[in-house]
Parts: structure tokens; C-alpha cells; sequence
């Protein structure tokens, strides 16, 4: 990944690729979220396991993230992408391969695989910071989560294009679309160049020279904010993303393409306010625009209780994905 050598102080060919890789890596979380819970729900052996291969997705990419970070410290960012990438393929052909066999365990190893890399192409925001001097670092990483936008549009038509492909094994042809555009990503990450400077690992270690102490961090009230407004705004919306496919397609007998359009409007509220909510931010302040994010999760609540139709399933979602963008700014002042 080369420095910012471009005019304006951003590194176009860098960003775009990421921004193109956002978009690929991306859809295959996007498509889990759809069906995860429809697959789980007839390959579970109770129906109190049906949401577990999506939660088993947020777990791999939760418990990865910090590895993922420490690795690319040492390897580097193209060789951490890439093997990101090839876990992703070898998971999606592994949920194939599941969904053939009727296994709920394959299943499940296969979506905390999808998680983990989603740990690495969270890293591409990092690694757009790195292609821009600090003036455009903000626009570099919008650009690059604008590829968040068209994986919203893309995930979900992956899971109602390869439902039917294989007649015994429903949503078999839906990982091995996945694993298609996982190969896709990898050769466009794999066009990707180190940053001229001294490398990565020798940036970490001056950063690491300059960084506060841990222990002083978290005695910080505003670093207990962020972490409680993070820690409810995921959690709400994460048990909801697990639930509410199941819910609709299997509970209420909605359409799989009803499914998928909710789904799809989710995923794009939690990208597509990226481009505004700096502006927002800046005029409103922090803790108002927190509090605009809980006054969305109180919202959204009330709404469920509205009734089970698509525009009720519709609202909810698209103010649970606005709220947990407001609450996660909380995260920015520590």
C-alpha cells in the first residue's frame, strides 16, 4: 500500500481498492445476517440454537480483533488481508459443505470463520488512514466504508440467488457465492502495497513508545462511557440481527425477499450515516449525539411492539443500525 503520493494528499488507487474489498468482504456477514438463522432453525437440534450460527459470527469477530491487529503489527497489512481473505473462502466452502451434510456444528465452525475474518476488513478503515496525510484521513476511511453501503445491496441477494442452486442442500450455492467474491477481494488486496515508510512494525513501535497506559485509560469516565455505550448499542442490536430472519421468514411467514430488503436497509443505516455523522457531530456534540442514539434504541423498542409486519420489522431495524452508529462514536475521545 503505497504513501500518499496522490494529489491532495490520498492515495485513489489504495482507496479503492479497499473500498472495492470493504464491499466483497463484507457481503459474506451480509449474507449470514439473512440466512444464518433460517439455516440454523433446520439444522439446529432445538429450536433455542437457531440463532447461534450468527451469533457465532459476531463472537469470531469479536474475539479476533485484537489478534488480527497484533498480527498485522508483525506481517504486515497485505499479508494480514490476504489471510483474512483465505480463511473467509475456506469457511464459505466449509458452510457448503455444512449446508450438503446437515451438519449444525460444520455450520457453526463455519460462520465463527466468516466473524473472524470480518476482524480483518474492519482493519481496511485503518489501513485507508495509512494511505492519506492526516488532513484527508477522515475522507479516506468514508470512502472506503462507502464499500460497507453496496455489501448491504450485495449480502443478502447472495443468500436469495443461491437458495435453490442445489435442491438437497437449500443455501449450499449461497456460501459458494460468498467464497466467490472472498477470492475477488483477495486478488484485489492482493494489488495492494506496503506504505513507503519505515514498515509497520517499526510504526507500532513508536507508537507504542507514545501510548498511555492501559490501566490509565480505563480510568478515564469517558473511556467507561464509550465502553458502556458500546457495550449496550451492540448488544441490543446484535440480538436483534440474530433474531429478527427467524423471526420473520420462519415465526410470521414473511418472504425470504421481504427478509432480505429488511436486511439490506439495516446494513446500509449502519453504513451509509458514516458520510454525516462528522457534521452531526460537530454541531450537536458528543454526549447530545449519544443521547440521540439511545432516544433511537428506546424508539426502536417501542416499535416492535407494534405488530409483526414487514413495515414495522422494516422501522426497527433501520433504527437499531442508526443508533449503534450514534452510540460507537462514543468511542472516538479515548
Amino acid at each position: 500500500m503505497a504513501a500518499p503520493d496522490s494529489p491532495g494528499g490520498l492515495d485513489l488507487r489504495s482507496l479503492l481498492l479497499l473500498a472495492f474489498a470493504q464491499a466483497l468482504g463484507s457481503s459474506g456477514v451480509s449474507m449470514l445476517v439473512l440466512v444464518g438463522g433460517v439455516v440454523g432453525s433446520r439444522l439446529a437440534p432445538s429450536p433455542a440454537w437457531s440463532t447461534l450460527p450468527v451469533a457465532a459470527t459476531v463472537v469470531g469477530l469479536a474475539a479476533c480483533s485484537a489478534p488480527a491487529a497484533l498480527l498485522m503489527r508483525q506481517i504486515g497489512r497485505r499479508p494480514g488481508f490476504l489471510l483474512g481473505t483465505l480463511t473467509a473462502t475456506l469457511a464459505s466452502g466449509l458452510g457448503a459443505l455444512a449446508m450438503a451434510r446437515g451438519s449444525f456444528p460444520l455450520l457453526c465452525a463455519a460462520t465463527t470463520l466468516i466473524g473472524a475474518n470480518g476482524a480483518f476488513v474492519s482493519q481496511y478503515r485503518f489501513a485507508a488512514a495509512e494511505s492519506a496525510d492526516a488532513a484527508q484521513a477522515g475522507k479516506a476511511v468514508s470512502l472506503v466504508l462507502a464499500g460497507g453501503v453496496l455489501a448491504g445491496f450485495l449480502g443478502p441477494e447472495l443468500g436469495r440467488w443461491g437458495e435453490h442452486w442445489f435442491g438437497a442442500a437449500p443455501f449450499a450455492g449461497s456460501f459458494l457465492l460468498a467464497a466467490c467474491l472472498y477470492v475477488a477481494a483477495g486478488l484485489l488486496l492482493f494489488l495492494l502495497r506496503e506504505p513507503r515508510r519505515a514498515g509497520i512494525a517499526a510504526v507500532a513501535r513508536q507508537q507504542s513508545e507514545k501510548a498511555r497506559p492501559l490501566g490509565a485509560i480505563l480510568r478515564q469516565p469517558q473511556t467507561l462511557t464509550a465502553l458502556l455505550a458500546g457495550i449496550v448499542s451492540y448488544a441490543v442490536m446484535t440480538f436483534t440481527m440474530t433474531a429478527a430472519p427467524v423471526s420473520m421468514h420462519v415465526l410470521d411467514h414473511h418472504p425470504l425477499s421481504q427478509a432480505g430488503f429488511v436486511i439490506q436497509s439495516h446494513i446500509v443505516a449502519m453504513y451509509a450515516p458514516s458520510f454525516f455523522t462528522g457534521f452531526l457531530l460537530a454541531r450537536l456534540g458528543l454526549v447530545p449525539f449519544m443521547l440521540l442514539g439511545v432516544l433511537l434504541l428506546v424508539g426502536s423498542t417501542g416499535v416492535s411492539l407494534l405488530g409483526s409486519h414487514l413495515f414495522v420489522y422494516w422501522r426497527r431495524w433501520c433504527s437499531w443500525a442508526w443508533a449503534g452508529i450514534s452510540c460507537s462514536w462514543a468511542e472516538r475521545p479515548c
